[in-house]
Order: structure tokens, then sequence, then C-alpha cells
């Protein structure tokens, strides 16, 4: 990453700035170039930056969050700017205020996605983990929702360590499937 970076500002000349997705490797890659061509760097944050690790379990997992709970706040402050997805994402990681945050919510406006005719007539979740997502929240609203829309599926996707109290919830609903994760590649 950091070569990459580097090779790009000589061939293209000075970044007006540095974006780098999640607090990890690309945005320790990010300060580092950063430093070295002056441009600002802006860490677009995901989600939680150590919470996820609580819900893999393991010796490697515990390692990680503590890790995380050390790099991250000295890789985030460094940066000129956060895009975070909610005004407390890191709380309990860095104190408010410094570097400037600026929240732009993934909210999917569905009046633009084009009407193809096809409704399958389902609601999809997809992510990880569970715990944190709130499908918990999903599969009681779903309930609640249900009887209105008797056609409508809630399919839930995604890597959960311990299914077992979200199937709880589903109460045996036949409308509610879950399946594995899917691999990102």
């Amino acid at each position: 990453f950091v070569f990459t970076g580097l090779a790009l500002t000589i061939r293209r000349g000075r970044y007006d700035a540095i974006v780098a997705y999640g607090p990890f490797v690309p945005s320790i890659a990010g300060l580092i170039v950063s430093r070295l061509t002056g441009a600002p760097l802006v860490v677009d944050v995901p989600g939680h930056p150590t919470k996820g690790f609580r819900h893999t379990g393991g010796r490697t997992a515990r390692l990680r969050e503590r890790v995380a709970g050390v790099l991250v706040p000295a890789v985030l402050r460094r940066a000129a700017a956060l895009k975070l997805l909610y005004a407390d994402q890191l709380d309990g990681i860095l104190p408010p205020g410094e570097p400037p945050r600026f929240v732009f919510h993934d909210f999917v406006p569905l009046a633009e996605i084009p009407d193809d005719g096809k409704d399958e007539g389902y609601l999809l979740f997809i992510g990880f983990p569970w715990q944190l997502k709130g499908v918990d929240l999903l599969i009681r609203a779903f309930h609640t929702l249900s009887d209105r829309y008797p056609d409508l599926r809630l399919r839930i996707v995604g890597h959960c360590p311990d299914r077992a109290p979200f199937e709880r919830l589903a109460a045996g609903d036949p409308r509610i499937s879950f399946s594995p994760g899917v691999s990102h590649e």
C-alpha cells in the first residue's frame, strides 16, 4: 500500500487527501503515505473497531481485540478527519472532539432502486456480528409487522457463532430463514 501510494504521488502529483477504509492496515499505510506526502488522512470507520472481535471467540480474537484497543486510537488520533456511521461509534475508544468527525449513515433510499417487477417478497439481512447489527430487533419488528404482510419473508444471512437466541426469537416461523455467511470474495 505504501509503495503504491508513493508511486502514484510521484507519477500524478500531490494528493488532495488520502481516504483509508477501516482503522487497521489501510489506515496505517495511509498514515505513512500521509506523513511522507503531506496530504491529510481521512479514515472511513465501517463499524466499531474492536467490538467485532468479542463475538468470534478464542485466544486469537482476544489478542486482536487488545492490539486493536491500542493500535486503533493511535492511528485515528493522527487522522485529519474521521467518517463514521453513527455519532457515538468511537465512544470508549477516543475522547470526543479531535480529530473532526463526520457522520454519514448508510441508509438506502429505496425510491432510487428501480422496480424490476420481480418483487420476491422478502427482507434480506446480510452481516456480522448479529449481536451488534440488531438482528434481534429485526426479528421482533418482523413479527410485529408480518400479519399485515402475510406474503413477506425474512432471510438472515451471515456468520453467527451462537444462532440459538435468534432462532428462539424466530419461534419456528416458517417465513424466517437463516443461512450461513457468504465469503466476501
